[in-house]
């Protein structure tokens, strides 16, 4: 909705117009137009023509990247400030998804928008699945980085941290040639990358055997970590799919 009214019959409290508050810094062009003792009024204030699907895609992808690679760069070199720092980001990601969740439901609704927007309901609805991905590749980044302050309290193993930033690269290798995929794919292209991700299994069990005897808080810690990294190359799998199937429906005899 372009206008959303919160009312009250009696004087709305300060618990709920921080929350209100808290929405409007979460999202990307709601603002409070009007406020009294018992209504505030948001209006969206945000042209979405003004904001392509393939721009916020690129920036979701820079952030998440960077999540990642953070997260792994402070288990490497124990750094609990930069791990600290990960979830922090997590919101822009947050941000810029409910921005395309936004765009692609205002589309469905009026049609006449995709052509002002330049883009099908059909792509619309293609990157919308790509952001919703990306939104959870995001989440795992923060468990990783999460994790990572556990260990980082422990003793760990220096091979076993050499193994998990090894496993942890790898798969983001894989985000990162699906996401070159989303524009500029082939489904040759696409099903290389699911071949890749399905290879991470070798290395993610080599990781699961080096944990038998840590302690408990060490080995819910790696566990978190090995199955972050599993569930990211599982979700570059799904753009790949996802990608397929846009091909397909854009080219029949491809």
């Amino acid at each position: 909705f372009t206008i959303i009214k919160i009312t009250s019959a009696v004087r709305i409290s300060p618990k709920v117009r921080q929350v209100v508050r808290n929405f409007t810094q979460m999202t990307i062009g709601q603002e409070v137009a009007d406020e009294t003792d018992t209504c505030i009024t948001l209006k969206d204030i945000l042209n979405p023509a003004e904001m392509p699907f393939e721009n916020t895609i690129r920036r979701m992808y820079v952030i998440v990247k960077a999540m990642h690679e953070d997260a792994l760069s402070a288990l490497e070199q124990g750094k609990r400030e930069l791990a600290e720092d990960v979830a922090s980001r997590d919101t822009d990601v947050d941000r810029l998804h409910w921005l395309i969740h936004r765009q692609f439901s205002l589309i469905t609704d009026n049609p006449a928008l995709s052509l002002k927007m330049e883009i099908t309901p059909r792509e619309a609805s293609t990157y919308y699945q790509i952001s919703r991905i990306m939104e959870r590749i995001g989440d795992h980044a923060v468990m990783i980085a999460e994790s990572v302050l556990v260990l980082l309290d422990n003793n760990i193993d220096e091979s076993l941290i050499l193994r998990l930033t090894k496993t942890g690269e790898r798969v983001l290798q894989i985000f990162n040639t699906v996401v070159q995929e989303i524009y500029s794919g082939s489904i040759s292209g696409a099903n290389s990358i699911i071949d890749e991700a399905a290879s991470l299994e070798t290395l993610l069990h080599s990781v699961s055997e080096m944990i038998g005897k840590m302690k408990a808080d060490e080995t819910v810690a790696v566990t978190q970590i090995v199955q972050s990294i599993h569930r990211i190359g599982e979700y570059s799998i799904d753009i790949a799919e996802i990608l397929i199937n846009k091909l397909v429906a854009d080219d029949p005899l491809c």
